[in-house]
């Protein structure tokens, strides 16, 4: 019948007590970090899952709000995952995917709350799909939202702006792109 050895050699009684103490801190640290970055996603999905509903009803403050939180929140999210997340490969490779998701989800929350409440952006640097309706000079006008720009742009043509938003009294938008 076999059994299993028993360490009596002083020599292999530290090399073994060496080995499991560095097991333990690095399962330890890995956990803090995967368990720090679970805590985030968590935090990121809790407020998009807020911004569902505060669409739903027009609430396009809630929206504002929720949309930073889930930015910041990616912002911490990407810094931790970069900085000790390659301890755990597999987690860091998870995380990198799930921030950039993140990245998109953000860009189409923020395109949705730009076409139904474009106000909120005053003064805010943006980047957006423009679709030129009409031109007086260097002005090109699509209902509420202009675009001031030494580009030419073609009328009725998706084109990509990016510029600083400022809000006219009349309430509509005139994004200053170079």
């Amino acid at each position: 019948m076999w059994r299993m050895p028993i360490i009596t050699s002083p020599m292999t009684k530290s090399r073994f007590r060496t080995i499991l103490t560095s097991l333990a801190i690095y399962i330890s640290f890995t956990g803090l970090v995967t368990f720090s970055l679970f805590i985030l996603e968590e935090s990121i999905q809790t407020a998009m899952f807020g911004t569902w509903p505060a669409q739903d009803a027009g609430d396009w403050y809630t929206v504002k709000f929720g949309i930073e939180r889930i930015k910041e929140a990616n912002t911490t999210l990407k810094t931790v995952n970069y900085c000790f997340g390659w301890i755990q490969p597999l987690a860091f490779i998870a995380y990198r995917a799930y921030g950039r998701s993140t990245d998109a989800y953000i860009a189409g929350a923020e395109a949705k709350l730009f076409a139904h409440a474009p106000t909120l952006f005053d003064g805010d640097e943006i980047t957006i799909t423009f679709i030129p309706e009409d031109n007086r000079g260097n002005l090109y006008i699509n209902r509420r939202i202009s675009v001031r720009t030494d580009s030419r742009l073609t009328l009725g043509k998706p084109c990509r702006v990016q510029g600083r938003v400022a809000v006219n009294n009349d309430d509509t938008v005139t994004i200053n792109a170079p």
